[in-house]
């Protein structure tokens, strides 16, 4: 059981070591965050459904299905390209990963097919002091 296991483990990852993927998605998952807090910046700061004060916490569970996708899209890219090189690396990661999420966030914006990606906003755990001030 255990060769079967390894044996799919390197047949899914290329034989590329863990640390490989590992920078890859540090890189990306930068470039991601980045790309939600730009979106977010042209956020209805009084809308009902967001907090008042920005709140990262929010950003990624409103998030978690987008920057889940980004970051699924960024394995296949690592798998199928070498990107071994640390200037590729940089490059494929944070560059490439922008690209994808804005991409995505469009796609999101601009057709109904890419709705399983929305957060029920209403459902967001409450945290302390981020209750919304009723005006």
């Amino acid at each position: 059981m255990n060769k079967l296991i390894f044996d799919t483990l390197k047949i899914l990852t290329g034989d590329k070591e863990p640390s490989y993927y590992l920078a890859g998605f540090v890189f990306s998952f930068l470039a991601i965050i980045l790309s939600m807090y730009l979106h977010s910046r042209k956020r209805d700061v009084d809308s009902p459904n967001t907090p008042r004060n920005f709140s990262y916490i929010f950003l990624i569970w409103d998030n978690f299905k987008r920057v889940l996708v980004s970051m699924i899209v960024m394995f296949i890219i690592f798998r199928v390209f070498d990107c071994s090189n640390v200037a590729v690396m940089i490059s494929v990661g944070f560059f490439v990963a922008l690209g994808v999420d804005k991409v995505i966030q469009w796609m999101m914006d601009n057709f109904n097919f890419l709705n399983f990606l929305k957060t029920d906003r209403k459902n967001f755990p409450k945290l302390l002091g981020e209750e919304k001030e009723n005006n």
